[in-house]
């Protein structure tokens, strides 16, 4: 179920990050669902070789943080450090889950993945505003003033 909800939240973002989004929010889409395929494949495939039952949440993880720090410094933009911090203090619940195995570390590490995906997701709703703003500013209103109705001369 799990992964199931990330597949769903990653397709929403990308929609949106392809959409309306700079190369910073397209990026962001990319990196979610990224972390969602990881997830899956990592959870079929990575406890069976490593023995580790958090194998493929960690690696999913570690490839988001990585992608996200990457976006960031490229992009010079503030959102994805934030989503990374978030995924950094996942990333160590699921380490800290993985080695002690307790539950407290699972449900942290599952509330702070949440948290750095509704931060990325709020940066695509708040870039379609910003569109959508810069949008209607752009367009001038017309000034009855300067056209008067029967005049056919041309105007420069």
């Amino acid at each position: 179920m799990h992964i199931g909800m990330m597949e769903a939240i990653a397709l929403i973002t990308i929609v949106f990050a392809l959409q309306c989004g700079s190369k910073a929010e397209k990026w962001g889409g990319f990196t979610l669902v990224a972390m969602g395929v990881i997830h899956a494949i990592g959870d079929a495939t990575l406890p069976l070789i490593t023995a580790q039952p958090l194998a493929g949440q960690i690696a999913a993880h570690v490839v988001g943080l990585t992608m996200l720090v990457v976006i960031s410094i490229r992009s010079t933009r503030w959102w994805p450090l934030f989503s990374a911090a978030f995924l950094l203090i996942s990333l160590v619940s699921y380490a800290a889950g993985a080695a002690i195995g307790g539950d407290t570390a699972h449900v942290l590490a599952w509330v702070s993945w949440w948290a750095a995906s509704a931060v990325t997701f709020a940066v695509f709703w708040g870039t379609v505003i910003d569109l959508a703003r810069k949008h209607s500013r752009s367009r001038k209103p017309i000034n009855e003033g300067e056209i008067k109705h029967g005049d056919t001369r041309d105007r420069i």
